[in-house]
């Protein structure tokens, strides 16, 4: 792998940790209320989060 590959790889995989990241602080937040409504819509916003890390990271 060249070093520009690897930078690149670098780069997405920082940006993935930080949606992650971002991602478990809203699922957390969402668990401390107790409405199931909210933690149906941080699920779907955590896979949202997710597949568009994904996304980016295979693009790069």
């Amino acid at each position: 792998m060249d070093k520009i590959s690897l930078k690149k790889l670098r780069e997405a995989s920082a940006a993935e940790s930080e949606a992650a990241t971002a991602v478990w602080q809203a699922v957390w937040a969402a668990l401390a209320e107790t409405s199931t409504e909210a933690a149906t819509a941080v699920s779907q916003a955590v896979q949202a989060a997710l597949a568009e890390a994904s996304t980016q990271a295979i693009a790069s």
